[in-house]
């Protein structure tokens, strides 16, 4: 009996598996996946129990614990699993007069936040097309914000030229160059460094970012100019 109850324990663990692989976004399933390796530990230890073999359960669960308590496989330390820990909530920002464009180095997510006019505070994703259209016309006086409203448009709304009476054109990067010279406090927001990186950080922030943002990826010619210039500004102070 307590075989039986092992079987369909693990049964129903494969089902649950399968479900969420079909069904699951694939961005949350690598998000959560750390964790499958101490659930599976757990899932063990618990049928160990069933069966009385409480010897190799108790060591099991307490282990399994643990590795949840420390973020799953990945904060654990185990070789190949990316035993050293990155930083959670690390994050590249990019300012101009209207908008403020964040990405997260851990999803890839790109989030705009309207700064200035009708519709300070809204969030770009919280913006129908109707508004999005009326922010185009607000900020088409300022090349920044319109390059950086164009490059969200390109990576979420990606047949936005189509809409008959959007007004703007794309920039083509036209407005790298505009809004003054970059900051060493803005090059370092935009590649996500602390003011103690090192040439080797910085290289490898770029490095990073610009996988997903370069033109030839489908990123945006005007963020992967800003990155440019961040790490050019940042070697030359090192």
């Amino acid at each position: 009996m307590p075989g039986f109850l092992l079987l369909v324990f693990f049964l129903a663990l494969a089902a649950a598996g399968a479900y969420a692989l079909a069904y699951t976004d694939v961005r949350k399933l690598m998000r959560w996946g750390r964790y499958l390796g101490p659930l599976l530990m757990l899932g063990g230890a618990a049928g160990l129990a069933v069966v009385g073999r409480w010897t190799l359960a108790l060591p099991l669960a307490v282990f399994a614990a643990s590795m949840l308590l420390r973020g799953g496989m990945s904060g654990a330390g185990w070789p190949g699993m990316g035993g050293t820990r990155k930083s959670a909530g690390q994050a590249s920002r990019v300012r101009a007069r209207f908008l403020e464009m964040t990405l997260d180095h851990d999803s890839g997510e790109m989030n705009g936040s309207i700064r200035e006019g009708a519709q300070a505070g809204a969030d770009l994703a919280d913006l129908d097309e109707d508004e999005l259209k009326a922010l185009a016309k607000e900020i088409a006086g300022d090349p920044e914000s319109t390059a950086l409203l164009e490059a969200w448009l390109d990576r979420y709304h990606p047949d936005w030229q189509d809409w008959a009476d959007m007004t703007q054109r794309k920039t083509g990067g036209g407005a790298s160059g505009a809004g003054g010279a970059m900051s060493a406090e803005e090059a370092r927001e935009i590649l996500g460094v602390g003011a103690g990186a090192d040439a080797r950080q910085i290289r490898a922030a770029h490095r990073r970012l610009m996988k997903g943002l370069h033109p030839d990826q489908g990123g945006s010619t005007y963020l992967a100019a800003k990155l440019n210039e961040a790490r050019d500004l940042l070697l030359k102070l090192v």
